[in-house]
């Protein structure tokens, strides 16, 4: 359920269940009650909040066996020959597992979602022939996935680009730090391309599309980026190759272990059930379970730690083996961001500081109010304490 899913409540549950193995001598009196209840409360916390519901689940797709059935059967048969402690310790590892990989899945979801919010979802389409800005007036808000090729959108200051189009008429400056990673702006006009995605900094564009927008750039790099965090590391992919065959070979083999010695050579039927059980807990791959989803989120969290951001679990795969790794430069070895570095003075004159903290100054008074990335880089460079002048 969603609830034991839940950050609090794996904490308290597993809180309960590590208290319970806690070697606590003292069994007379309120205390040893109270001890004997939380030995008895921290297993049961367990099999309530996850136990039950994974045998649902597991009974629930009973025709199709995995390793989570397997591991669930396992738990249970842990229980039933005694060990409830470690029973309980399988199903907490196991749900604390899959919290994992559900976090590294949502986390997979959020870079998609931060990629599709780039893509306006309207844009404004100008009726058939008109061809310059003053037509602009006439234009029409239309949702960007009615847009085919060959009709004309207006691109104001400041928005973003819907679509991947061809400027028809008007200039403006390219913001593509989100695309390219290059901090300068990029000046357009009349003729060049444009990708959807980029921002229009100072001024309005009028646009013939090129392409319908679920084939713009944007929409080919979510499509991308969503096969990279869909496609599952080499190692879960063997896993599920191999588990079904796996489970059902197992779950044969435990009942066959436990009715052929009785039906066949008469022998006891709780030893045999007893031996069928451990087979059962043996066979299951537990370890492997637990550790896979551990490992890859271990290896992104220490890489992301660093500062590499890996888009999967493939892509620690593919560091395995890689002999040489390319770098972008912008945004990846340098911070991709202006900086004003020294003064030059261009003419000779009075030199000092004076001089130059009234130039940042005045620099910084005409820049505070631009988008432009050198204009912010003189506005951060003001003498603190200076008041911009008027």
């Amino acid at each position: 359920s969603e609830l034991s899913r839940t950050k609090a409540c794996i904490t308290l549950v597993s809180a309960m269940f590590v208290m319970s193995l806690l070697p606590v001598g003292i069994t007379r009196g309120a205390v040893g009650v109270a001890v004997r209840a939380l030995r008895f409360a921290g297993p049961l916390a367990v099999y309530f909040v996850y136990g039950v519901p994974a045998i649902a689940g597991a009974l629930k797709h009973a025709a199709q066996l995995d390793i989570h059935f397997l591991m669930t059967l396992a738990a249970f048969a842990s229980a039933a020959i005694g060990h409830v402690q470690e029973g309980a310790m399988l199903l907490l590892l196991f749900a604390a597992s899959e919290v994992l990989e559900e976090k590294l899945s949502m986390r997979a979801r959020a870079s998609l979602d931060a990629l599709g919010k780039l893509s306006p979802e309207t844009a404004r389409r100008l009726p058939p022939g008109a061809a310059t800005l003053s037509s602009a007036e006439s234009s029409r808000e239309v949702l960007v996935s009615e847009l085919r090729a060959g009709d004309m959108v207006l691109v104001r200051a400041g928005e973003v680009v819907p679509v991947d189009g061809r400027i028809v008429d008007g200039v403006s400056q390219l913001g593509l730090s989100h695309l390219t990673g290059e901090p300068l702006p990029q000046s357009v006009a009349v003729g060049d391309v444009v990708s959807s995605g980029a921002v229009t900094i100072d001024g309005a564009l009028l646009l013939q599309v090129l392409r319908a927008a679920n084939e713009s750039t944007l929409q080919r790099l979510a499509r991308l980026t969503a096969g990279a965090k869909a496609s599952r590391p080499k190692l879960v992919t063997l896993i599920d190759a191999v588990a079904e065959r796996w489970s059902f070979a197992v779950v044969i083999s435990t009942f066959l272990i436990a009715a052929v010695p009785p039906i066949a050579w008469r022998a006891p039927l709780g030893p045999s059930l007893y031996r069928s059980l451990v087979w059962l807990i043996t066979a299951s791959p537990c370890a492997l379970i637990l550790a896979t989803p551990l490992v890859y989120v271990s290896g992104l969290s220490v890489a992301a730690a660093n500062g590499v951001l890996l888009k999967g679990g493939r892509t620690l795969d593919a560091l395995a083996s890689a002999s040489g790794v390319a770098f972008d430069k912008t945004g990846t070895l340098t911070s991709g961001t202006p900086a004003l570095q020294r003064v030059e003075r261009l003419q000779p004159g009075e030199e000092g500081d004076a001089g130059s903290s009234e130039a940042l100054v005045v620099a910084a008074s005409l820049g505070r109010l631009s988008l432009h990335p050198v204009s912010r880089a003189l506005a951060a460079s003001a003498p603190k304490g200076a008041a911009p002048l008027e």
